[in-house]
């Protein structure tokens, strides 16, 4: 199964916050760094070890290569990267000329016919 998890506020927390995971490394950005919450890498390393690809599907505007690096970094492996560029080409590319809301996991339809599940912020698992 293919989970997508939203990452601000989901997975990753301001790096001064407590939430944060210290011995992971951080994303730095000019304005701000990010840092895992605690439990996030045991998490996906389970979800994959079951055989689950695991996915960011996030509103931000970083980079999918940015991304990428920074989770493999920390020793993620992603089954891939959706951000609010590739979110709003994708649903223009099938049609949509109002993409469709990007917290909705319906947002998932013109990018696989997979069964999913996607896990953001308010969500209990």
């Amino acid at each position: 199964m293919r989970i997508s998890f939203d990452l601000d506020g989901t997975l990753a927390f301001p790096a001064d916050s407590r939430r944060c995971d210290p011995r992971l490394p951080f994303l730095e950005r000019p304005a701000t760094a990010l840092g895992l919450r605690t439990g996030t890498h045991a998490l996906l390393q389970s979800l994959a070890d079951h055989g689950h690809e695991v996915w960011i599907y996030t509103e931000s505007l970083r980079g999918k290569r940015e991304l990428t690096d920074w989770l493999m970094g920390c020793g993620i492996v992603l089954g891939g990267v959706v951000n609010r560029q590739i979110h709003e080409s994708r649903w223009l590319e099938v049609g949509c000329p109002q993409p469709k809301p990007r917290k909705c996991p319906l947002g998932w339809t013109p990018f696989s016919n997979q069964q999913e599940l996607k896990i953001s912020y308010g969500m209990r698992v």
